[in-house]
């Protein structure tokens, strides 16, 4: 991979960033709009979470196989319908397909870019190049959900999924022009490939670490939007800012925390990612006015910005192959997603119980994280 194929990553990073925006505040918002309940919500993702996953090998496959190429332009092409089909309707069944394929895209996009970086830096400096990579998604991410607030309110939600459907049009547009890969790998039998599927016993204490990980964030993140809206009665423009601020402090730690990671390892960001999101979680769910709410998203934020680095150096850490970097990358997210699928729904359920019932667990279960990766940084050798 030469400059300008990672410049063009850096491009569509940029742009996925703005989409993901759109998608990660808005269309839970919007969900509520049309008349859906939190839980419903939970449901939903609930079910776009298990189909994506169950794709999750497949797409894996294509990276490693096919080419880091296609498996780029598949998650835009994800994207791209992710905009469309809520902009055509308004309809449960629209929004759960566009839930779909926005967690078939997400999913897809962190196998794809992932590899594809692995073979163009050394493994010392991953972190910061990840970091970097984190970063040009960031700060669109940061100012669009307040600037999609107020034009939301202006124009509505049309011009938001719209501005979707163009930008990963864009995306692919770039990717097909300026990315060219010439991969020759022999296409696996169907044996192989599921044997693929099986960690090695290298990867198991990660696995476990994720999957626990992943439900505690499950619990709470998909309803935090609409938890905003309904308990403190936050217009869309609020509800923007408010996750403005938390990409901001994604932004501000992002590269300390890449070279952080590259200077003393993975576990100790990962340490500090579930201490940060935890307290965060239990500042959310004690909020009384929006001085609390504030803080909480900047804990929360800073928390996902050691997460970025932390996750992407481990798992080119620990499996040393290159040529099935796109598999081991879709291995750990199958399995944590996998675990995390009843997650929003029962975060929604336990929503009903009290509101901040999910954030208390969440913010429980990210504690309990921490002595399963002090033990595993004496379990396995490290970098």
């Amino acid at each position: 991979m030469d400059k300008r194929i990672y410049t063009i990553l850096l491009i569509v990073s940029a742009i996925r960033g703005v989409n993901i925006a759109i998608l990660m505040t808005f269309l839970p918002v919007y969900a509520t709009v049309v008349g859906l309940s939190v839980p419903e919500i939970g449901f939903i993702t609930m079910i776009a979470v298990l189909v994506a996953t169950s794709c999750l090998p497949f797409t894996s496959y294509v990276v490693d196989v096919i080419g880091r190429r296609a498996g780029l332009l598949l998650a835009n092409a994800f994207m791209l319908l992710a905009g469309l089909v809520p902009l055509i309707s308004g309809t449960r069944e629209a929004i759960t397909l566009s839930y779909i394929m926005f967690y078939l895209s997400f999913l897809t996009w962190i196998s794809a870019r992932g590899a594809a970086v692995a073979e163009a830096v050394p493994i010392r400096v991953f972190g910061v190049a990840i970091a970097s990579l984190a970063m040009a998604f960031q700060v669109p991410r940061t100012i669009t959900p307040f600037v999609y607030g107020v034009l939301i309110e202006a124009y509505g939600y049309w011009l938001a999924f719209a501005t979707i459907v163009a930008l990963s049009a864009l995306a692919l547009s770039l990717i097909t022009l300026f990315i060219h890969e010439r991969r020759v790998q022999r296409i696996q039998p169907f044996r192989d490939f599921i044997k693929n599927i099986i960690p090695a016993r290298s990867e198991i204490p990660l696995h476990i670490f994720l999957c626990t990980d992943r439900f505690g964030w499950g619990l709470w993140l998909p309803l935090i939007n609409p938890y905003l809206k309904l308990r403190f009665g936050m217009a869309e423009n609020e509800i923007g800012l408010l996750n403005t601020v938390m990409n901001m402090a994604v932004i501000g730690i992002l590269i300390y925390a890449g070279k952080l990671v590259d200077k003393y390892g993975w576990v100790k960001g990962f340490i500090l990612s579930e201490a940060t999101g935890a307290i965060g979680l239990i500042c959310l769910a004690l909020a009384c006015g929006r001085v609390e709410l504030y803080a909480a998203m900047v804990l929360i934020g800073l928390s996902f910005g050691f997460w970025i680095p932390s996750f992407n150096v481990a798992i080119p850490s620990i499996n040393g192959s290159r040529g099935e970097l796109g598999m081991a990358y879709g291995r750990a997210n199958f399995y944590r997603t996998l675990v995390s699928i009843p997650a929003p729904w029962i975060g929604g359920m336990l929503y009903n119980v009290m509101v901040s019932v999910p954030m208390f667990i969440g913010s429980s279960i990210l504690f309990a994280c921490i002595p399963i990766l002090l033990f595993m940084k004496h379990s396995i050798r490290l970098q």
